[in-house]
């Protein structure tokens, strides 16, 4: 007889064994969750309360939603990018009959771990690159077989790449497994006082807080001092948060228009030094260009054989504990993609202009 075991144990050096009791209460936390509440959502939370480490997610996965609850899984390389990641969430959080987890390879970001029916994740899922690897894990009804659960997978994949519905059966949209979003309670405001007083600590008991995300941007138009203001489709109308995925906090995908004839190497260079000054403010943010749908290491490539012109788009984003200064970033690349980018190019290649 075939014995599984449900507490697996990532070793390295620095494991001891509190590192192996800790992991297996992680396991079992996760365990004793409500069974309709998402799985992502609640490891999520562990890793930003630091009960977990981002390392142990994807082990924990595997142990409960692969060994503990039989959920049928398929690993895909993706084909393309996410056509519509409103009409994906908005449709699946309709299958109240199954529940969905999706496991995203980020390039930069590693394992994360998002609940398809959760909106806060529909920027992670624009943020979907060719050629990176998916895992899909459908399950949560005991009735749900293979043949039914893969065409799930199918359907999720059309719905990404095509943007189109498919009709699954009754036994797919009926059930108890809807998201719900939780609500925080604001803080009481306390009280000022005159006087100091010297009062000893009160012991601190751990609870578990629910993340908060933080508006990533303001609704205000942005304008550069060269006088190139931010097109009205590119603006946005209500602010947008950044999605908390764990490890870090990622920014929603933010296009920048081309408006120089030719985004060329004084372009480049303006691009360089504005990243390296947000970077001064915030040493420990990722800003992660992309054009065309992939992701650009090397930002001189963007001026090789003149690809990237007048019109075209380039895309950004950030990744950080707490996003800062967004609309700022926004306005200064897009002054450096104008023909104003030479008020970027004062002083020596290695200064670091003062703008945020």
């Amino acid at each position: 007889m075939e014995t599984k075991s449900y507490f697996y144990v990532p070793f390295s050096k620095k494991n001891d064994f509190n590192d192996a009791v800790g992991h297996c209460q992680a396991v079992i936390s996760v365990l004793g969750a409500d069974d309709k509440e998402n799985i992502a959502d609640v490891i999520n939370e562990m890793v930003v309360n630091k009960e977990i480490v981002a390392d142990e997610v994807l082990p924990i996965v595997s142990v409960v939603l692969l060994d503990k609850k039989n959920y049928t899984t398929s690993s895909i390389n993706l084909e393309g990018t996410c056509k519509e990641p409103a009409t994906l969430i908005q449709e699946i959080a309709t299958w109240h009959g199954i529940d969905v987890v999706l496991g995203y390879q980020h390039p930069d970001l590693g394992f994360l771990l998002l609940n398809p029916k959760n909106p806060a994740n529909a920027s992670i899922i624009e943020g979907f690159r060719k050629n990176e690897l998916l895992h899909v894990y459908v399950g949560g009804n005991d009735k749900l077989d293979k043949k039914l659960a893969h065409s799930v997978i199918d359907a999720i994949m059309k719905l990404l790449y095509e943007g189109k519905k498919t009709n699954l059966p009754n036994q797919v949209k009926s059930g108890s497994y809807v998201f719900k979003e939780k609500v925080v309670a604001k803080p009481k405001e306390k009280k000022q006082t005159t006087q100091r007083t010297k009062q000893a600590p009160a012991k601190r008991v751990p609870t578990r807080k629910l993340p908060q995300t933080k508006t990533s941007y303001e609704t205000q138009p942005a304008q550069s001092s060269g006088g190139y203001e931010i097109p009205e489709h590119l603006r946005r109308d209500t602010p947008v948060s950044a999605t908390p995925v764990g490890r870090k906090n990622m920014s929603p995908l933010v296009s920048v228009l081309v408006t120089n004839e030719l985004f060329h190497n004084g372009n480049v260079e303006a691009w360089k030094r504005i990243i390296r000054a947000y970077n001064a403010k915030y040493p420990s943010a990722d800003v992660m260009v992309y054009y065309d749908g992939e992701r650009i290491v090397d930002i001189n490539t963007l001026f090789k054989w003149g690809k990237v012109k007048h019109g075209t788009m380039i895309q950004f984003s950030v990744a950080d504990d707490q996003i800062n200064d967004l609309s700022k970033l926004r306005k200064y690349l897009s002054q450096g993609a104008s023909p104003a980018f030479g008020a970027f190019l004062k002083g020596s290649p290695d200064t670091v202009l003062n703008l945020f």
